[in-house]
Parts: structure tokens; sequence; C-alpha cells
């Protein structure tokens, strides 16, 4: 597994010169915090527990008692359309979580 997770957009610059070079892209976590994914999703971090408590998102992992997001599932689930829990959950049977 990369431990290096980028987001998909890496912004490419030209310097005075001419030549192409890349700026480095934000590297995510393979453990989403409620704030990571926040700005992941664009929303507020109470939208994430509003979210999660109306089980709108993938279920969470508890680290210590505190909730995180595998970021690859998280991923998933957007490319997936953002289905409800309950749907996410049937639709890929939790692979993702049992394959770790």
């Amino acid at each position: 597994m990369n431990s290096r997770n980028r987001p998909d957009s890496e912004q490419e610059t030209t310097a005075t010169h001419g030549n192409t070079t890349r700026e480095p892209a934000e590297v995510w976590p393979a453990l989403l915090s409620v704030e990571k994914l926040a700005n992941l999703l664009g929303v507020s971090k109470r939208t994430v527990h509003r979210y999660n408590s109306g089980e709108t998102i993938p279920r969470p992992v508890s680290l210590g008692g505190v909730p995180r997001w595998r970021y690859d599932e998280i991923k998933a689930w957007i490319a997936a359309g953002c289905p409800d829990r309950n749907r996410w959950e049937r639709d890929t049977k939790r692979g993702l979580r049992n394959s770790a």
C-alpha cells in the first residue's frame, strides 16, 4: 500500500526559464480526522458529525475512541457517487475494510 496518499490534482508551474515543475501536492494521511474529512468533502466539521450520525458517510474506525475514516475508502465512496452507508456497505460488502 502506498503510504503517501495524494489528492488527484497536482499543479504544474512554469519557472522563469520555461522549465515545467510540479508543486508538491498535499499529502493525505491513511486515516482522516473529522477536520481532514471535512476539508476533503468541502463541508464543516459539524456537517461531518451530522453525516456520520445520519449514516450518510462510510462507517469510521475508532482509534482511541476517536473516529477516523480510511482515505482509500472515502475516495472510493466519492467515486461511487456518495451512496448512504447502508447501500455502501451492502454494495461493497465492506470489502475495503476487510481487505486490510
